[in-house]
């Protein structure tokens, strides 16, 4: 059987007269590039679900294909190396398998088309690499759907299900994705109708079917047995509990329900709780009436309006997106609206860079005209009253967190900065850590990392480390490899060269990993303790508190009110009216109740 399941894997994917041919990436490493897991998602197919393709349409091409089209900074970006075609994955697999053993699989999701050769160096011969294109913005998820997510899925079905079964293998998946890859991931971990890997007790019939049936029949010893055989007996049939008992604990630990579109993850600073992901909804289905309406597509009914929303070219799409404005604070401006609620554990690496991702402006773009202002905008964006009972209160509490406790509110650089900490404290540090205690259990074990390298994919997988990178990607690569293969980054040993990583609530204390940029780690604990206390304790116990008077919203959401034409100043519970407030004064003469 296996040597049919070859040479029918050999037909299908060399026949080269087909233009399906396996091509050399390197001298061990054989790539199928290309490969379409489901319809392409043009004309009538925009803005559906994926739709999946017959065995005989799943074969490689000649070359990669264009990834998705991806938002940054809330525009589209369009170019050359991606296409609204893009429902492919490539597949890259040591050239001599041994269909005897498990082959695991490691599988990127991304959309920035990396290079290929360099990728197959992180091939082995127990380690194969995938890498998958999927729609993301508003082609992946327009008001209530969820087709990117559904990409992600069907994409995995095609890995387990179609192509590594071709090769008579078997094999577990690790996925990984950095940012908004990896919140989606995560987003698809608990999509309804999908099981996830889970722990459970093993029936009668798990039981007999991994380990013997032993029958044994254990007769009371009869009253004319020596004392000698009564003995026996009794030792006989203890030495069987105990042995049933045993057998009992070992698949207990052993069967796990593998229903999963994947086995482990590795989630680079994403996850489904982080603020990027979890904006209201109707700010989200705001978003896409303001794309019907800028192309003109604002028709009665919904069905009506994506039909022409269909007819648009990507160039009319993108340019209506880029005409839209959309406040950072509120995330990704097209994003899934499905339960956020952990359902399922797996094994998961849960990495966190320092630094804000690409999509949110760095301090060091930082504009001069920057004000006093722009700042309280911020803060009634990031702590609305839409969001969170009284909010002015809770405004006054993150101006002292941040900004009377850090340094001088006057130092519009400095008001800036702290911005950026609010963002990454907020919607990034303190969900991410219940995300990851959230996903951890007394059966799963989870890893927390912190480093403080931007794009860690592109600087360690799909390009070459350069020489200020090399010795971090080198102890990075070490951990997935091992992760991927072997289910845990590092083993229990103590090696002071490559130290352990506990995974969390595995010894007295949540410690988690700081990888430096020099390959050292440190083992640290509580992690980002402060933020977390803030906006995780204090702000959610002080928006239950009942405060009598007047409360307005400091400003509309969309609205082009100076941040002094309407000031949490005048809110009657905290506050008396000064109706001469002006800027110098609000900077130079603020008393307490007007430091909002």
């Amino acid at each position: 059987m296996r040597l049919l399941i070859w040479v029918w894997s050999l037909i299908l994917f060399s026949r080269a007269e087909d233009g399906v041919a396996a091509m050399e990436v390197l001298e061990n490493v054989v790539g199928y590039l290309g490969i379409p897991y489901a319809e392409p998602p043009l004309a009538t197919k925009r803005f559906e679900d994926p739709r999946p393709l017959r065995d005989e349409q799943i074969i490689p091409s000649e070359k990669a294909r264009p990834g998705c089209f991806q938002m940054i900074r809330g525009k589209l970006e369009l170019t050359k190396d991606q296409s609204e075609d893009c429902l492919y994955l490539s597949l890259l697999l040591p050239r001599n398998i041994n269909a005897d053993k498990k082959l695991h699989v490691l599988v990127f999701f991304t959309n920035a088309n990396p290079d290929l050769k360099e990728l197959a160096r992180r091939v082995t011969p127990d380690l194969g690499v995938a890498q998958v294109s999927f729609r993301e913005g508003p082609f992946g998820f327009f008001k209530n759907e969820i087709h990117g997510i559904k990409d992600i899925l069907l994409s995995l079905d095609v890995i387990k299900k179609k192509l590594l079964p071709r090769f008579g293998l078997a094999g577990d998946v690790t996925v990984i994705g950095e940012h908004d890859a990896a919140s989606l991931l995560s987003f698809a971990a608990d999509v309804e109708g999908s099981a996830r890997s889970r722990r459970r007790a093993p029936t009668e019939t798990d039981t007999g079917s991994f380990w013997p049936q032993v029958s044994l029949k254990l007769t009371s010893p009869s009253s004319t047995a020596s004392w000698a055989e009564k003995i026996e007996t009794k030792r006989t049939a203890r030495k069987a509990k105990m042995n049933r008992k045993r057998m009992s604990n070992r698949v207990v630990a052993r069967f796990v329900e593998v229903l999963a579109p994947f086995d482990r993850a590795v989630f680079l600073s994403g996850n489904k709780y982080v603020g990027r992901f979890n904006e209201r909804k109707e700010v989200v289905e705001r978003n896409a009436d303001r794309l019907l309406r800028a192309t003109e597509c604002d028709l009665p009914s919904e069905t009506q309006a994506l039909d022409c929303l269909r007819t648009k070219s990507i160039s009319e799409i993108r340019n209506a997106i880029g005409e839209m404005k959309f406040e950072e604070v509120h995330g990704a401006p097209f994003q899934p609206l499905i339960d956020g609620n952990v359902k399922n554990v797996f094994p998961a690496i849960v990495a966190l860079n320092t630094e804000l991702q690409k999509d949110y402006l760095s301090p060091e773009e930082f504009d001069t005209s920057y004000s006093y202002t722009d700042f309280k905008r911020f803060l009634a964006h990031i702590i609305s009253e839409k969001d969170y009972s009284n909010a002015p209160l809770l405004r006054r509490l993150a101006l002292y967190e941040y900004i009377h406790s850090m340094g001088d509110k006057h130092d519009t650089y400095f008001l800036f900065e702290q911005t950026r900490k609010m963002i990454l404290d907020k919607h990034f540090y303190a969900p991410t850590f219940r995300y990851a205690i959230a996903l951890n259990s007394p059966q799963n074990s989870v890893y927390l990392l912190e480093h403080p390298q931007q794009d860690i994919l592109y600087k360690c997988f799909f390009t070459t480390p350069d020489d200020s990178t090399e010795a971090f990607c080198k102890r990075f690569l070490q951990y997935i490899y091992r992760f991927s293969t072997k289910g845990a980054p590092t083993d229990s040993a103590c090696d002071l060269n490559n130290p352990n990583w506990p995974a969390l609530k595995s010894i007295k204390r949540d410690y988690f990993l700081v990888l430096n940029e020099d390959g050292q780690v440190e083992w640290e604990f509580d992690f980002h303790l402060r933020a977390i206390a803030f906006w995780e304790d204090l702000v959610p116990a002080m928006a239950k508190i009942e405060l009598t008077g007047k409360r307005e919203a400091l400003f509309e959401e969309v609205s082009d009110l100076t941040a002094y034409e309407e000031e949490d100043d005048v809110q009657l519970w905290h506050t008396m009216e000064q109706p001469d407030l002006t800027e110098e004064k609000a900077l130079n003469d603020m008393p307490l109740h007007f430091d909002l």
